[in-house]
C-alpha cells in the first residue's frame, strides 16, 4: 500500500491512495490525514472565518511591515521601539492623557473639543471655531477670523451718526475766509464752473447736442441730416471719374461671366422638366413626356404595323383553337410533352401502392419493392424463434436488420438471426440468454 510518512499537511501525497490499494487500508490514510491537520493547526479550537483571500492579504501585510514611513504598510517598531510616520490622526481621546517626551518635529493639528480636563494651549495655528467681529455704534463692518492668517477690516461711518464743528475740520475755517474774500458784491468775475449746466444743440442741416458747465472741455458730435442739402457732381471728388466707368441704365453689357440673378428654364406643354441657369456653365434639362398628352398613328411608329400583323387576332382565334393546335405538336421530341414533369414521364416516378404507418407497419411501392418494420419479444434461450412480418412479401425477403432495445441494465447479450433464411412471411431469431429480450427490425424485399 502507498502510505506516506508525514507530521504536517505539506508532506501529504495527493496521489495516495492509489487505485491498486486495498479498500480496507483506507482508514490508515484517513488517520494520517487527520493527524497531519491537527499537528499543523494545534491551537485552532474554533471556526476560522476569514476567507483565503483575507488570510493571504494578512500574511502579505505582515511580511511587508516596516518601521519606515511607507504608504499602505503595517507599522513595525524598530529595535528601540520607534517608528516613522508623516502624520498620526487621533479622532477621539476622551479619557486618556497624551504625554509627549522629547522634541516634536512638524506640526500638530486638531483640538481638545472632547477632552474632559482641557486647559489653555500655550500656542496654536488657529482657533477651533472661527469668530466673527462686527462693528457697532457709529461704524459698520465685520470680519471673520480663526487665527490662521491676517484679515482686513473695511469700516464705514454711519451717515448722520455724529456732528463736527468748523474748528475740528482742519483748514475749513481758512478756506471759508478765502472764498469770502474772492466772492463779493452782486456778481462773480470768474468761476471754475457754471451753477447750471447748459446744453448746446445743433439745428438746420446738422443734428447733435452736448451739455456744458465750464468745468472741462467737451466735444460735440455733429451729424449731417439726410437730404438736408445738395451737392453737384463736380463738388464730389472722384465721382465723375467713377461714373464714367459704369453702364447707363439703358446700356447692355458687352460680356459677363454669369447672370446677376439665376433663372429657371421650365418645359411645358407635352413635356415636363426644368433646370437653373446663371450662365456659368452649360445645363441639361431632363425632359419627360406627359402621359396621354399626344397621339401617334401606326405609320409613325417604326415596325409596329409589321409586328401587329404577325400576331393572332383574338376575336377570331379561341382557346379551343389553341388547344387543338397544341395537341398536334405534343409528344416525345416535340419540346412540349405535356405529360412530362421536368422532362420525365410520370411512369418513371415511384408511387405508393399500399402502406400501414404503425409501430409494426409497412409500405409497398408501385414497382413491387416493399419496406417493413416492427418489434418483437423473444423468450429466453429461444432458438430459431419465428417472427411474422406485418404483411407478407410478394416474392421474397432480401434482408432483415435487427437491433436489441435498451433495457437500462448493463448485460452481456447473445442473440442473432436464426440459422434459417427469412421467408416472405417472417424470419427467425435465436436468443442466447436466459431472459426474454425485445428487439426492433427492418426488412426489405419484393
Amino acid at each position: 500500500m502507498a502510505l506516506e510518512n508525514t507530521t504536517y499537511i505539506d508532506g501529504l501525497v495527493a496521489t495516495n491512495p492509489t487505485s491498486s490499494d486495498n479498500v480496507g487500508d483506507g482508514d490508515n490514510h484517513i488517520r494520517l490525514t487527520k493527524l497531519a491537520i491537527k499537528n499543523t493547526f494545534p491551537a485552532v479550537a474554533g471556526a476560522v472565518t476569514p476567507t483565503h483571500t483575507q488570510i493571504n492579504s494578512g500574511v502579505a501585510l505582515a511580511n511587508t511591515a516596516t518601521n519606515l514611513n511607507t504608504a499602505n504598510a503595517v507599522v513595525k517598531r524598530d529595535a528601540s521601539g520607534n517608528f516613522v510616520a508623516s502624520q498620526i490622526t487621533a479622532t477621539d481621546i476622551a479619557t486618556q492623557n497624551i504625554n509627549v517626551t522629547g522634541t516634536v518635529t512638524g506640526s500638530l493639528t486638531g483640538n481638545a473639543s472632547t477632552a474632559s480636563t482641557a486647559t489653555l494651549a500655550a500656542q496654536a495655528n488657529k482657533w477651533t471655531t472661527a469668530r466673527t467681529v462686527t462693528l457697532g455704534g457709529r461704524l459698520t463692518g465685520q470680519f471673520t477670523i480663526d487665527g490662521s492668517a491676517n484679515v482686513g477690516l473695511s469700516a464705514y461711518v454711519v451717515n448722520d451718526s455724529h456732528q463736527h464743528t468748523i474748528s475740528t475740520i482742519a483748514g475749513l475755517s481758512a478756506e471759508l475766509t478765502r472764498i469770502e474774500g474772492t466772492v463779493s458784491g452782486a456778481a462773480v468775475t470768474s468761476a471754475g464752473k457754471w451753477t447750471t449746466p447748459r446744453t448746446i444743440t445743433l439745428g438746420s442741416g446738422l443734428s447733435g447736442s452736448v451739455a456744458l458747465d465750464g468745468s472741462a472741455n467737451v466735444t460735440l458730435n455733429a451729424t449731417v441730416v439726410n437730404n438736408s442739402h445738395n451737392h453737384t457732381i463736380a463738388n464730389v471728388t472722384g465721382l465723375q471719374a467713377a461714373l464714367n466707368t459704369k453702364l447707363e441704365s439703358f446700356s447692355n453689357a458687352a460680356s459677363a461671366t454669369k447672370l446677376a440673378t439665376a433663372r429657371y428654364i421650365a418645359l411645358s406643354g407635352n413635356l415636363t422638366g426644368s433646370a437653373q441657369f446663371d450662365g456659368t456653365s452649360n445645363i441639361i434639362i431632363n425632359a419627360g413626356v406627359v402621359n396621354d398628352s399626344h397621339s401617334h398613328t401606326l405609320s409613325t411608329i417604326v415596325g409596329l404595323s409589321a409586328a401587329l400583323s404577325a400576331k393572332v387576332d383574338t376575336t377570331t382565334y379561341t382557346p379551343s383553337d389553341i388547344l387543338t393546335k397544341l395537341k398536334t405538336v405534343d409528344g416525345a421530341g416535340s419540346g412540349l410533352d405535356a405529360d412530362l414533369l421536368d422532362g420525365i414521364s410520370s411512369a418513371s416516378f415511384l408511387q405508393t401502392a399500399t402502406s400501414s404507418f404503425t409501430n409494426n407497419g409497412y409500405i409497398r411501392f408501385s414497382n413491387g419493392f416493399s419496406l417493413m418494420w416492427g418489434s418483437a419479444s423473444v423468450a429466453g434461450n429461444a432458438v430459431n424463434a419465428f417472427v411474422s412480418f406485418p404483411t407478407g412479401f410478394g416474392t421474397s425477403c432480401f434482408q432483415v436488420v435487427t437491433t436489441q432495445q435498451d433495457t437500462g441494465v448493463a448485460t452481456h447479450d447473445n442473440w442473432t438471426l436464426g440459422t434459417s433464411a427469412p421467408t416472405t412471411t417472417g424470419f427467425y431469431v435465436t436468443n442466447g440468454v436466459g431472459t426474454a429480450k425485445t428487439f426492433s427490425y427492418i426488412a426489405v424485399g419484393t
